[in-house]
């Protein structure tokens, strides 16, 4: 009976496109993968949150101008009329909803492409987008904090080393497996 448990004896595998580049150091590569998961989950939040603020502007401007329509007060006083006060509030929630949508879709396209090392550049420029969410106040610290992160792992030089690896058609795991610090029997720590 063989043990279960048992480290698999065929090595590693084949990889697809050929031999394998020699190891290298490793750097932060074993963090993009991380960074690209957080991404594409503060761009799923971002996202809901588009929707809501796009749903919350046509609410309110609906349920203000009937209650505008209905005050007596707001139709004598010299200020602006009911309806531009309405169309003001459904332009700014709708706004910022659209603003936010989009940053979340970016988040969840570029999290998607940086987790098989291609778009590097559009990771960064995602992240630095992600920042637009501070005027909502809504997922601003996990933004700031994404934003801080990300940058220090994509700009890392074995990363770029590994996204032009990436681009050049190697797969994620390929990538990965060529910085991976257990390659040949290295260890992670310098001895």
């Amino acid at each position: 009976m063989s043990n279960p448990y048992e480290a698999p004896m065929g090595g590693l595998p084949a990889p697809v496109g050929g031999e394998l580049p020699p190891p290298q150091d490793p750097g932060m590569v074993g963090q993009v993968r991380i960074v690209s998961i957080l991404m594409m989950v503060q761009g799923s939040l971002d996202l809901l949150v588009g929707l809501g603020l796009i749903g919350l502007g046509i609410f309110m401007g609906f349920f203000m101008r009937e209650a505008m329509m209905q005050d007596a007060q707001f139709q004598q006083a010299n200020g602006p009329s009911p309806e531009f006060m309405a169309n003001m509030m459904s332009g700014i929630y709708g706004g910022l909803g659209v603003v936010i949508g989009i940053i979340g879709a970016l988040n969840i396209f570029a999290g998607y492409r940086n987790w098989r090392f291609k778009s590097r550049t559009l990771g960064i420029i995602s992240l630095v987008a992600g920042l637009g969410t501070i005027f909502t106040c809504y997922c601003a610290p996990t933004s700031l904090a994404l934003c801080i992160y990300g940058l220090i792992v994509y700009l890392n030089g074995p990363v770029a080393a590994a996204f032009s690896m990436g681009e050049e058609g190697y797969s994620g795991d390929e990538i990965t497996m060529t910085f991976s610090p257990f390659r040949y029997g290295q260890t992670p720590f310098k001895q």
